[in-house]
């Protein structure tokens, strides 16, 4: 039996539950004993037997209090009681909710330093200075003398005994004097750097004790059997973006000088001032190697001791770049620590959304090479996001998929209150479990084979690690922006590459038919092409394997500066004498590109010498748009196929090459079917596909047949008599009222005497109404009563008004407000997926200008200032006015397209879609195809439900339901409230046609 057969009975026999992806329940409400239990009998309906908790802000009580603890003792209690596992995800990188907090302001010590330039003098000698600075914390003032405008390195003086009680008084002598003045001190914000000194053993011991010792401890030992272990996000490797400093101790730069042999001045400048050398390299390269080392032993050590003394699972994710700024974002290499099985996986926001993509892509191969398996990751990491629907995950899964990684998590909606994806998405009946169960069967289906990858591409990290200097970043960019459109390019063309390191490239070999041979895992791969972008670095015995290589008949192409340098002898400008010498004897063999625009060959130059499978034709480029992960077993072969536009369709011929038996295959219910319409010859098969937007696909090339034929409903057959597109005319009836942030305020600020000499704070806002809705309401987010809605709330009294009418008054609690409760005006509401308050104010709208106003009183430490703005709901549409919207009546009809462009910008909810069409005559079946929506749907004909698929293609079989010579189609469609609270307009509704193709 061939591997892909038996793939396939596991597929069918698997359990559900107990393989990855698990859900994410993110702890960011009111915790009790009732949303527990009906939060864990849901995943149970769901088959779920293992889920990961994570407390994050909002969370009550608060992580990592007492009565937090009795909250997860609870959650363990239920666990076990259903025979489920629990892991626990606790906040080390930014350190709140988390132990960190309290830890560093118990310790101040704890908290990790950061080295800066602060600043940088222009002096003219001789001349005595005498400066006051405000900070405390300057660390080292070094002086270097300018010699033909050019920094003289040889002149540099430390002079910081001369800085005392903030002022540096230093007389200097002749000549042009620069004065470099460093700072060291801890970060003073978490964003963009770790809370926690992992260069400080101490500090990581004390992690240790507070994260995981003294939890496990304080749950009840008759719980712990349900608790599965820790699953831990590793502190940020990147530097700090918001002081552009480094991690900094004692510690590291004794072992920076040790390791070097340089002095003090030498490794200080070297990692901040650009004057390129050899030594300087070394310097810096020796830096990133040592942060590597100290958080091995400092952190991940501690961690794992504590996971084999307790016998817990301790699941160590690394952090690729920083969370809220792509800009100064270090492509770091974790070689090191997945070399020697340290990490599970790697973690980011939107993995494939950010610039530092390929860090992710790196880990995902490297993982491969040394351990044979995929390595994990979070699906949907997205901390600044309001939620995602189980479209847009799975088209983000798809990309994780076609990079080689595995999701052992779901992270869907950031505000949602309960575990679940997406909770206005509609059941479907045709997948159960949907989203995880879909992702599952692919996962493990395309983890047992064999990647197709004939290209390898170096990840030139210790290059970068030499170019990176925080106090200037202009070299590095450089850099990094030819090495990202490098990839960008490979991934445009479809060119199955696998990234390399400087450490793997010396596991190379040639073999005699001239291919680069890699062992990965149990299996080995063979590169025919190797590309070395912005490369200034190799060891010295890659050089002689690069040679061999050409002189057999590889490829190998250059992209920006070439090497001129090796690890063990320094600069050496004829590194690559006989690899020229080579190109010149074998033209073709060797190619150099300079431009970001000469890349656009780099398809031709490798499909000459590239074994093409499956090749696509298209009359347009569109056939670039489609990428593709090739697996092989044997003879068989695996495509997955992936139109990489979200709004375009993609019509392609693909032709197979090759003999074998033709298959698709929906991972939603793992039964290939085999294809007996595709045109093919003994050579290969070929079949036209009209691929949805986003939609992917997976075809089979097989020995034997896999399973029945059949034409799925994903495939355009050949016999369709007409198509029928649906007429750009619908009635749209919201289920949900629109929705109209007031983001524009004016503020004035007075003195208040009734509370400690605090601020009153006054804010107005205007609603231009065009005419008065049916309904209207005021949505009170995050403004009142914090013990219900949440950390960004209000803890201070306000008081709100509309025309004049106070909906809620001003109640004083000692500094804050009591706990707030239903009245008369306001009561409890839900939009949005968000449990808040809110007023109904449809008696008080009239047509014209509507004041509402909100008065805030807070301490002079403490004002209450408006975070989140008050929403206006109701039955009307926006129109856009001189000075912003005008509240108006609804359309009569809506068209095809985003009903954000339709007088619904800021609408989060459902919208049933519907119209009457005729019965057609004459046929045998009739499939109802949706070019395009967002986000989720749900389809009635004539009131009666149609299951589909909640993401492309979405097909349904309407023949049977099809009874009247007037049928009406109504089209249930929900999106996310990312458009409410982020203040966005993406695209939402019925977005493109809709058509019938008759049979």
């Amino acid at each position: 039996m061939s591997n892909i057969k038996k793939m396939l009975n596991t597929l069918k026999s698997s359990d559900a539950g107990n393989v990855p992806p698990y859900p994410l329940w993110l702890l960011n409400d009111l915790l009790t004993p009732a949303t527990i239990s009906s939060r864990l009998k849901e995943m149970q309906e769901q088959s779920v037997s293992t889920f990961i908790v994570r407390p994050e802000k909002g969370v009550i009580p608060e992580y990592p209090s007492k009565d937090f603890l009795y909250c997860l003792s609870l959650i363990l209690k239920q666990a076990k009681e259903r025979k489920m596992s629990v892991l626990f995800s606790e906040d080390m990188a930014f350190g709140y909710p988390g132990v960190v907090t309290p830890l560093t302001s118990a310790h101040p010590e704890f908290r990790l330093p950061y080295l800066s330039l602060h600043h940088i003098l222009k002096i003219r000698g001789p001349k005595k200075i005498v400066q006051e600075f405000n900070e405390t914390d300057i660390q080292y003032v070094f002086a270097i003398r300018l010699k033909e405008r050019f920094l003289d390195f040889a002149s540099a003086k430390n002079i910081t005994t001369a800085f005392r009680n903030n002022t540096l008084t230093y007389s200097i002598p002749n000549g042009d004097w620069r004065i470099f003045i460093f700072r060291c001190g801890p970060n003073k914000r978490s964003i963009g750097g770790s809370a926690l000194n992992f260069l400080d053993p101490a500090a990581g011991r004390a992690y240790v004790q507070a994260a995981c010792t003294d939890l496990v401890r304080e749950l009840p030992k008759d719980l712990l059997s349900a608790f599965a272990g820790f699953f831990l996000e590793l502190p940020l490797m990147a530097p700090d973006t918001s002081i552009r400093g480094l991690p900094w101790s004692d510690t590291l730069l004794s072992k920076l000088k040790s390791e070097s042999g340089t002095d003090l001045i030498s490794v200080i400048l070297a990692l901040f001032v650009d004057n390129y050398s050899a030594k300087n390299g070394l310097i810096r390269r020796t830096y990133y190697r040592l942060l590597l080392e100290m958080l091995q032993a400092n952190l991940i050590r501690p961690l794992r001791e504590f996971g084999s003394r307790f016998r817990y699972p301790m699941h160590l994710f690394a952090q690729t770049g920083d969370l809220f700024s792509g800009e100064t974002v270090l492509r770091v290499n974790y070689e090191p620590l997945i070399a020697k099985n340290e990490l599970a996986g790697v973690t980011d926001v939107s993995p494939f959304s950010l610039e530092n993509s390929s860090s992710v892509r790196l880990f995902g191969d490297l993982f491969r090479d040394y351990s044979g398996h995929q390595a994990l990751t979070i699906l949907g990491r997205n901390r600044n996001a309001i939620s995602q629907s189980l479209k847009d995950l799975k088209q983000e899964s798809d990309r994780l998929t076609l990079a080689g990684l595995q999701c052992v998590a779901v992270d869907g909606q950031y505000h949602q209150k309960g575990f679940s994806i997406a909770p206005r998405t509609p059941d479907n009946p045709l997948l159960p479990g949907s989203l995880s169960g879909f992702i599952r069967s692919r996962q493990a289906f395309f983890g047992a084979f064999q990647r197709r990858e004939e290209i390898g591409v170096l990840f030139p990290a210790e290059s970068f690690n030499m170019a990176y200097n925080p106090a200037n970043l202009t070299l590095y960019k450089q850099r990094t922006a030819h090495f990202d459109a490098l990839v960008r390019q490979l991934s445009k063309d479809d060119m199955p590459f696998r990234f390399l390191t400087e450490q793997t490239l010396t596991k190379l070999t040639v073999s005699d038919k001239g291919l680069l041979l890699l062992r990965s895992g149990k299996s080995q791969v063979a590169f025919k092409v190797l590309i070395l972008p912005e490369t200034v670095i190799l060891p010295r015995k890659v050089i002689p394997l690069l040679e061999k290589f050409v002189a057999k008949g590889g490829r190998l192409v250059f992209f920006g500066i070439m090497p001129y340098e090796t690890f063990e002898g320094g600069k050496n400008s004829k590194l690559l004498a006989g690899i020229e010498k080579l190109g010149m004897q074998m033209p073709g063999a060797i190619h150099k590109f300079s431009k970001i625009e000469e890349l656009e060959t780099l398809r031709q130059i490798c499909a000459k010498i590239l074994e093409c499978s499956l090749e696509v034709f298209s009359e347009t480029e569109g056939a670039r748009r489609l990428t593709t992960l090739s697996v092989l077993d044997g003879e068989d072969r695996v495509h997955f196929l992936s139109n990489a536009s979200l709004t375009e369709n993609l019509k392609v011929e693909l032709r197979f090459n090759g003999k074998g038996h033709l298959h698709y295959l929906d991972f939603g219910k793992p039964q290939p079917v085999f294809l007996p319409g595709a045109q093919g010859t003994e050579k290969g098969r070929s079949l036209f596909h009209n691929f949805a937007p986003g939609e992917t696909g997976c075809f089979i090339v097989a020995a034997d047949r896999l399973g029945p034929a059949g034409s799925p409903l994903a495939i355009e057959e050949s016999n369709r008599i007409f198509r029928i597109i649906l007429k750009d005319e619908w009635q749209l009836t919201l289920l949900d009222p629109n929705a109209m942030p007031l983001n524009s305020w004016s503020m004035r600020i007075n003195s208040n005497r009734d509370i400690n000499a605090g601020y009153n704070l006054s804010y107005e806002s205007y609603i231009n109404v065009v005419q008065a809705p049916a309904t209207a309401y005021i949505l009170m987010n995050r403004l009142i009563n914090h013990p219900v809605n949440g950390y960004l709330s209000g803890n201070s009294p306000v008081e709100i008004s509309f025309n004049g009418v106070i909906l809620k008054n001003m109640h004083f609690f000692n500094r804050g407000e009591k706990t707030f409760h239903e009245t008369d005006a306001v009561k409890a509401m839900t939009y949005g997926g968000i449990n808040t308050f809110g007023s109904n104010i449809t008696s008080l709208v009239r047509k014209g200008i509507n004041r509402v106003t909100i008065k805030t009183y807070g301490s002079t430490f403490e004002p209450m200032f408006l975070s989140h703005p008050l929403v206006f709901l109701g039955d009307f549409a926006l129109k856009r006015g001189s000075q912003g919207w005008l509240v108006s009546p609804k359309n009569e009809l809506y068209t095809y397209g985003s009903w954000t462009d339709q007088g619904l910008p800021y609408f989060c909810g459902r919208a049933v879609y519907s119209q009457v069409f005729e019965k057609p005559g004459n046929f045998k079946r009739i499939l109802l195809r949706f070019k395009n929506f967002e986000s989720s749907l749900l389809v009635r004909i004539n009131g009666v439900n149609i299951p589909v698929s909640p993401w492309q293609p979405v097909v349904a079989d309407i023949t049977k339901h099809v009874t009247s010579e007037k049928n009406k189609l109504e089209l249930e469609i929900s999106n996310t409230p990312a458009n409410l609270f982020k203040l966005m307009t993406a695209p939402a509704g019925l977005t493109a046609e809709v058509y019938m193709d008759v049979y």
